[in-house]
């Protein structure tokens, strides 16, 4: 089974830049999931756990 690479970006919020990362389908044709962690710089840190939880809900994450 191939892991479909996250789409990844920044966005800037009450002027800090936050990492941005999403597995699965987009907003405009299955619900989201939103995983919150306090640590900056820690979307690696979810290792597989974002495209697992994709692939077995049918959501975006």
């Amino acid at each position: 089974m191939t892991k479909a690479a996250p789409r990844t970006g920044w966005i800037e919020l009450a002027g800090q830049r936050l990492e941005t990362a999403w597995w699965g389908e987009g907003p405009e044709t299955a619900p989201t999931i939103v995983l919150l962690h306090e640590g900056l710089g820690c979307v690696a840190l979810w290792r597989n756990f974002p495209a697992q939880l994709a692939a077995a809900t049918g959501c975006g994450v």
